[in-house]
């Protein structure tokens, strides 16, 4: 298949384009941690063995135009609660961080942190 580019055996199979396929929305349920396969979003941060103190001076740089609709986006995206939204405003704890670079792509950026601060994955 890789050398005749699909062609084998003389032949292309008919596929439908993926835009093609209709697409339905449904209503999803709401996440609730079973506790056993998965867990809430502090017992995440402590299963991480993070161990970041509170009063770090913040790794995650985030700009002051960030909009309140941006904002319940980076909170929904984090799997640590490191951003809240308050009111139109975004908050960051960053010491809660357990550095998945979830939002790294799209929005906050990173610096380097405190040596030796961080998750370290011991009970994971």
């Amino acid at each position: 298949m890789t050398l005749t580019r699909g062609a084998f055996p003389g032949w292309r199979y008919p596929v439908r384009e993926d835009a093609e396929e209709p697409r339905y929305p449904v209503r999803s349920e709401p996440f609730a941690p079973d506790g056993a396969i998965s867990v809430s979003k502090v017992d995440a941060v402590f299963k991480s063995g993070n161990a970041t103190r509170d009063s770090i001076p913040s790794h995650l740089l985030v700009g002051a135009e960030v909009t309140g609709e941006v904002a319940g986006f980076y909170a929904r995206l984090c799997p640590a609660g490191v951003y809240e939204r308050q009111g139109d405003g975004l908050r960051v704890s960053p010491s809660n961080c357990v550095d998945c670079k979830a939002t790294d792509v799209l929005g906050p950026r990173w610096t380097p942190r405190e040596g030796g601060s961080g998750p370290k994955y011991r009970l994971m």
